[in-house]
């Protein structure tokens, strides 16, 4: 059963693949081209819409690919969901400290304070707190909450005040929790990515509900079409890119959102306890579904003209954006990916 919060992920997906299916479906196989077999599926997975697409010459390792696939996503989303009551990360927002760290969990921890430390804070895994008090006082009272349950609530908000050792990780403070919404549905479309390279798959595409991961193109050489969707209008597109081999994941206040005017979403700054108002829609590309799924999250954070140049100084990142006002802006080297 899909809950409100999934539905409200699955009926904004922000990138898209224009050669897969956006609903889940059986395992379907075609020829292409005589030399290669295309294989693909998708399902409903880490709470959106996930698409694994492979060519191969053998039919059987294509398919046996997107199935490995699914089950290493099954597996891997296990263990890092806050939603689930069998995961570390709901032990830990629970008892506020974890022992004996998985290495999923212990490489989700440091790639997320990396994160939080190249981007000034923007990035930043403990707002989960501030997720939920806004999540209550909509379901509750329809409004916001107040400025003063903000302020205490922003006491329990702040990376530096989560502790890691090399096998531990524990909160300083009390109230604190973490999400790994900005960075968990990257890291597991990598390690799918990183599975499907070792068994010989060298022409794929994951797409998990907009975090995209392609390589090697489509089984002809041509690259992947990936579309960025247009936050005004869900059936056209802000932008088409061509991409033989990296990532791009895409963030919008369209996704999981508490008010009809979504002016209080899923993304919030970690500094004031507010969604940020710049943006409708970030774009970034990168070499790694991990990075671009946590830039997309932290440049929204952060206004226009430092978010466009946050891009431009990162090396192999690439991004575009939607803001407010509808203006379109983009990185120096995003146009020789754009159709």
């Amino acid at each position: 059963m899909v809950n409100r919060r999934a539905f409200l992920r699955l009926s904004g997906i922000g990138t898209m693949a224009l050669a897969t299916s956006a609903a889940a479906g059986p395992l379907s196989s075609v020829k292409f081209k005589r030399k290669w077999h295309h294989a693909s599926k998708t399902r409903l997975q880490m709470g959106t819409f996930v698409n694994i697409a492979v060519f191969h010459e053998s039919r059987s390792l294509s398919e046996e690919a997107v199935e490995i696939g699914f089950d290493l996503i099954s597996q891997k989303e296990s263990i890092l969901s806050r939603f689930s009551d069998q995961s570390p990360i709901w032990a830990l927002n629970r008892e506020a400290a974890l022992k004996d760290l998985a290495p999923e969990v212990s490489r989700a921890l440091n790639l997320s304070i990396l994160f939080h430390r190249e981007t000034d804070g923007a990035f930043d895994i403990t707002v989960k707190p501030l997720l939920e008090l806004t999540r209550e006082s909509f379901e509750r009272t329809q409004k916001p909450p107040s400025e003063e349950a903000l302020n205490r609530c922003l006491k329990s908000v702040g990376l530096e005040y989560m502790e890691m050792a090399p096998s531990s990780v524990y909160f300083r403070r009390e109230g604190m929790g973490i999400t790994l919404d900005g960075i968990a549905k990257g890291l597991i479309v990598d390690w799918v990515s990183e599975e499907l390279t070792r068994r010989g798959i060298d022409h794929f595409l994951i797409n998990a509900g907009g975090d995209i991961r392609v390589a090697g193109g489509k089984g002809d050489g041509a690259p992947w079409r990936i579309a960025i969707r247009d936050p005004e209008n869900s059936d056209s597109y802000a932008a088409v890119i061509r991409l033989r081999d990296g990532a791009v994941a895409t963030s919008g206040n369209y996704e999981v959102y508490f008010d009809r005017e979504k002016l209080y979403h899923h993304i919030v700054n970690p500094g004031n306890g507010l969604s940020p108002r710049f943006y409708t829609s970030v774009s970034a590309l990168a070499s790694r579904a991990v990075e671009a799924d946590s830039l997309s999250t932290a440049v929204f954070v952060m206004e226009p003209a430092d978010g466009i140049a946050f891009m431009e100084r990162r090396y192999g990142v690439e991004g575009f954006v939607i803001t407010e006002g509808n203006r379109k802006l983009h990185t120096s080297g995003w146009k020789k990916y754009q159709v």
